[in-house]
């Protein structure tokens, strides 16, 4: 038979559903600035290993450390995801809040915390961890890791005694990305900081990645509101984000 308009089908026909493909992956791209982006101020980043895929638009902090030296992290201005306020025990997923480690279990009078395997790879050796829940909040120094004795969970040594309990789906850990100093007598200080917000999407790769290089947008830019991930109102002033309708103007 022959093949050409009005002549077949090609057997493309009857009540059998018909699946067209077309060889190529179709992304919907995701859309960060509404003015042009060759006029905004960018710089290069380095960005911590450990966090998995990162989106366009996410806020950005740099490690604190009171213990580091120079070469170290805080010293080179490493950046990880900006962990806002309103964390909550029901936005502990990654694509909500990337920078925060969901806590299996961690009790008060010990130095051991229990947390997610695959997420703990954001730690390393030394760094001053935040822990927190809807009550609490306390601080640390790593001083051991574990993500070999057990297959769901990594087991973090602070140096530190824990003062509150925490329970699993409720807690949360973090680096320090603050002005504050991190300890375990519950005070608040310590919390994340919005420096800069990431202007692609980039891998920093899970297990002992070394990390990623990428940008991040810091003025002069009108940033369209609902491609931020991490922001709230602690955020937009870190940043001095100006609303305007669907838009934010970093200045």
């Amino acid at each position: 038979m022959p093949v050409g308009p009005n002549k077949t089908t090609a057997g493309l026909s009857g009540a059998i559903p018909q699946q067209s493909l077309t060889g190529v992956t179709r992304y919907t791209e995701k859309r960060l600035f509404y003015s042009p982006r060759e006029i905004a101020l960018i710089l290069p980043k380095t960005l911590r290993g450990g966090y998995g895929v990162l989106e366009m638009g996410t806020l950005m902090s740099v490690i604190e450390n009171d213990a580091y030296g120079a070469g170290t992290d805080e010293a080179q201005g490493i950046i990880v995801p900006y962990v806002p306020a309103n964390v909550a025990s029901t936005t502990l997923d990654h694509a909500t809040h990337p920078g925060v480690c969901p806590v299996f279990s961690a009790a008060a009078g010990a130095k051991i915390i229990y947390c997610d395997l695959e997420r703990s790879w954001m730690f390393q050796l030394g760094d001053e961890i935040l822990l927190q829940d809807s009550d609490s909040l306390e601080g640390g120094t790593i001083a051991a890791i574990d993500r070999t004795t057990y297959d769901h969970q990594a087991q973090i040594t602070v140096e530190e005694n824990i003062v509150a309990t925490f329970t699993a789906n409720a807690s949360w850990a973090y680096v320090r990305c603050g002005d504050g100093t991190a300890s375990s007598s519950g005070e608040s200080a310590g919390t994340s900081v919005a420096q800069y917000i990431l202007d692609q999407t980039i891998d920093t790769g899970y297990e002992d990645q070394g990390g990623a290089l990428g940008s991040v947008v810091v003025s002069n830019a009108v940033l369209y509101q609902d491609a931020l991930i991490g922001n709230d109102t602690v955020g937009v002033a870190d940043l001095s984000l100006v609303s305007d309708g669907q838009f934010y103007i970093l200045k």
